[in-house]
This record gives structure tokens, C-alpha cells and sequence, in this order.
């Protein structure tokens, strides 16, 4: 009698949380939300955005941000779904990157708060490093050339992983940028195994690279 007891005290206990594997019948599933904040687009005097930015998860779902601060998409997910969010439409004048935008929602379904988009001035080169030990530093060069052959360069030397840009860089459409690693301190880095990367510019867009780093 003691055992029937003890099983049905289970029995109660999984249902009321509803765990599948425990209970027969338990289908019901649990959805929640996919959301963040979104940082840096420029504002008027007014408090509104000049530009807004248009997201999407999934590949799909797109909403339009139109101010700094708290966004969340209107599909729910299901307890288990993955989420990607990506940026479908970049603002003028600014470049906005996503930060913890992809994973899976637990069982429970706990709605996604911590997505980060984040937009910096533009420029005509940035990215993103990774593989950079604590300790170690690298120096990029961005050498610019236009039609006349007028050239100008920049370096920039980064100290931690994570997005980068060549902020003040921002060069007319249709010039050649080559950005090379001048130097690199306590690390071997790369441009995804090419020493070099080189791209041709675009009106209002960021040529985007990665350099990948590790000790020497």
C-alpha cells in the first residue's frame, strides 16, 4: 500500500509540471518569446531614429526597430526551437551587428531576453576577431587606393576578441581596400589562413572580415 502511494505522489508531482517522460498524455506544449536590445542608432533631437534597423530570426518574422532599447518578435517558439536573429536591413550611416542572437529555447520555453544588436558609425572595413589569447595583441593595416591611384592607410591595434571597425575610415564607393596584419604580439593571426583580405568598396556598407588568432 505504502509503494501505491509513493507512485501515485510521482504520478501527481510529474503532472503538475509536465514532464513528458513521466506522464502519458502530457502534449502540451510550452511557447515563449525571443527578444533584447538594440544600442547605438543614431537619434534626432526629437528622440527618434533616423534609420531604423530591420531584424529577423529564423530567416523570417522581420520587425522594424525604430529606437534604442527593448524588441521582441512576435512569433513565439516552442519549448526545444532554435532562434537565429540576424540583421535583414542595415541602417544608413550605421553598421549593427548581433550579439548572443542564436541558441535553443529550454523545455520550459523561458522567453529569450538577451539578444544584443549593436550598431556602430559606419565605416568601409570591420570584423570580428577571434582565438585572441589574454595576453596577446595584433596590429591591422587598412591601405586604401582610389581610380587616381591616391592612397591613405590606418592601423589599428586590437587587444580583444570580438567586433572591430576602422572608425573615421569611410571611403567613396568602388576604391580597392587591402587590410594586412602589421604586426601581432604573443599570437599567430590570419585572415581565415589568407595573410591578406582585399575588397572593393560599396555606398553605405561595411566590408566585413574575420581575423583568426592563436598562441604562438
Amino acid at each position: 500500500m505504502k509503494n501505491s502511494s509513493r507512485t501515485s505522489s510521482v504520478l501527481l508531482l510529474a503532472s503538475a509540471l509536465c514532464l513528458p517522460w513521466l506522464v502519458a498524455g502530457c502534449n502540451d506544449k510550452a511557447y515563449g518569446e525571443v527578444g533584447g536590445s538594440v544600442s547605438g542608432l543614431p537619434d534626432r533631437p526629437d528622440g527618434s531614429v533616423v534609420n531604423p534597423v530591420v531584424l529577423q530570426n529564423n530567416g523570417e518574422d522581420d520587425i522594424t526597430v525604430k529606437s534604442n532599447g527593448g524588441f521582441e518578435f512576435p512569433t513565439l517558439l516552442a519549448g526545444g526551437d532554435s532562434y537565429d536573429v540576424t540583421v535583414k536591413t542595415q541602417p544608413i550611416g550605421v553598421f549593427c551587428h548581433v550579439e548572443s542572437g542564436s541558441g535553443k529555447l529550454n523545455h520550459w520555453a523561458d522567453s529569450i531576453e538577451d539578444v544584443k544588436v549593436v550598431c556602430e558609425p559606419l565605416s568601409s572595413a570591420g570584423g570580428v576577431v577571434s582565438g585572441l589569447p589574454d595576453d596577446a595583441s595584433v596590429q591591422l593595416k587598412l591601405t586604401y587606393t582610389n581610380e587616381e591611384n591616391v592612397s591613405g592607410s590606418q592601423l589599428l591595434t586590437l587587444s580583444d576578441n570580438g567586433w572591430f571597425s576602422f572608425s573615421g575610415v569611410l571611403r567613396p564607393a568602388g576604391e580597392t581596400i587591402t587590410v594586412t596584419i602589421e604586426s601581432a604580439s604573443n599570437a599567430i593571426c590570419t585572415f581565415d589562413g589568407e595573410s591578406t583580405f582585399e575588397s572593393t568598396t560599396v555606398e553605405g556598407a561595411m566590408q566585413t572580415f574575420a581575423v583568426t588568432c592563436q598562441s604562438n
